[in-house]
């Protein structure tokens, strides 16, 4: 299996300006933006029948799309991975708004597990006890993450998914063209 047997979708921000001239506001909308694509790739391949039963955010940081997203009630599994301080800092949070009874239940079940992608290999994903089945398809998001990797990190880790991925799998990426390390070529 390689990745160029799934279905892709790639985006890519359409402008040329270099990520420091964004500052603080400019941030927050290319998130929005973003988050706003992803959901809409996520219900384009429900409406498609493509829909994943498992989700995998690699990289989720502060997502909370098992919360908020309709799409995710179809999910049988949605996993988010990520650093270990970044999985403790947000889980404290989200502790918090529950103790306060601000946090609805999860539209689907969610597991969080812990990963450095500079140290550790995706390979063992399996292993991790997250309820991953590599033999059914995966949707993998890999939202904000790999501008933050080198080029060898990076073609390790879409191989390492790809080997994990099983028939009808399909990743959504997007990166930063100013960053080497996600030149397309």
């Amino acid at each position: 299996k390689k990745m160029s047997d799934c279905l892709a979708f790639v985006l890519q921000p359409t402008f040329d300006a270099k990520l420091e001239s964004f500052k603080y506001e400019g941030h927050i909308q290319y998130t929005a933006a973003r988050t706003k694509l992803f959901k809409a790739y996520l219900e384009d391949l429900k409406t498609n029948g493509q829909q994943s039963r498992q989700v995998f955010n690699m990289g989720s940081g502060l997502d909370t799309r098992a919360f908020w997203d309709d799409g995710m009630k179809e999910c049988t599994l949605y996993v988010e991975c990520d650093a270990k301080e970044v999985n403790d800092f947000k889980n404290g949070v989200l502790d918090g708004l529950k103790e306060a009874g601000g946090l609805p239940e999860p539209h689907c079940k969610r597991t969080i597990i812990s990963m450095d992608f500079k140290k550790e290999s995706t390979a063992d994903i399996p292993s991790k006890g997250s309820g991953f089945d590599p033999s059914g398809p995966t949707c993998w998001i890999l939202e904000g993450l790999v501008m933050y990797l080198e080029q060898k990190d990076n073609i390790q880790l879409l191989t390492e998914l790809s080997n994990l991925s099983a028939k009808d799998s399909v990743v959504i990426l997007n990166f930063v063209a100013t960053s080497p390390a996600c030149n397309p070529d």
